[in-house]
């Protein structure tokens, strides 16, 4: 998904996409793309104790300008720290945990950075959420930094790498397409 930086509607998307997540327990849902918002290390506010002890601390954004609102901000600006704090919301009523940052070895600049523009200003505007139920799923999610050329894109792609469990009972092939029998069509010239 790609989130304008300047969309008006954004209470509104958030508030449809944790409406439409009754996902069923068994089945992966992601949500993937360019949220254009800051969370900075802000933790998912779900998340227990025994949480804690279970998954990898999350390594976020260390700058104090990407931090969002409080909880406590109604606004309606489209400032990227209040709109950090509405996938926040999101996250913390579907329970879903942000998976960048929290299950990959950091890169050089010891931050799981998605963003990059000259001079030297990272951060972290690309997330690929999933459900804390499924984080044992989870092998590694990583910012590819330096893959594609600052002329292509200024955003770093992530690989998130879900170790999905097969079924027992395989699909069984579909049979090859065979064409229905034509009919002969003859005019009485």
């Amino acid at each position: 998904m790609y989130i304008f930086p300047n969309e008006g509607n954004l209470e509104e998307f958030f508030d449809t996409l944790t409406a439409h997540s009754n996902h069923p327990c068994h089945e992966p849902h992601i949500y993937a793309g360019d949220f254009n918002v800051y969370t900075a290390q802000e933790i998912e506010s779900h998340m227990t104790p025994l949480d804690f002890h279970a998954l990898f601390h999350r390594v976020g954004d260390t700058n104090p300008a990407h931090s969002p609102t409080s909880t406590l901000t109604t606004s309606t600006t489209p400032a990227a720290d209040f709109r950090g704090r509405l996938p926040l919301n999101m996250l913390n009523s579907i329970e879903f945990i942000i998976t960048n940052g929290r299950f990959s070895s950091p890169g050089p600049n010891h931050r799981p950075y998605t963003f990059f523009r000259k001079p030297y200003t990272y951060s972290i505007l690309d997330y690929n959420p999933v459900a804390k139920r499924h984080a044992l799923l989870i092998r590694t999610c990583q910012g590819l930094q330096d893959v594609l050329p600052a002329s292509v894109t200024v955003h770093m792609p992530i690989h998130l790498h879900l170790d999905l469990p097969t079924s027992s009972n395989p699909v069984p092939p579909i049979p090859p397409h065979t064409s229905p029998v034509r009919t002969l069509y003859h005019s009485k010239r």
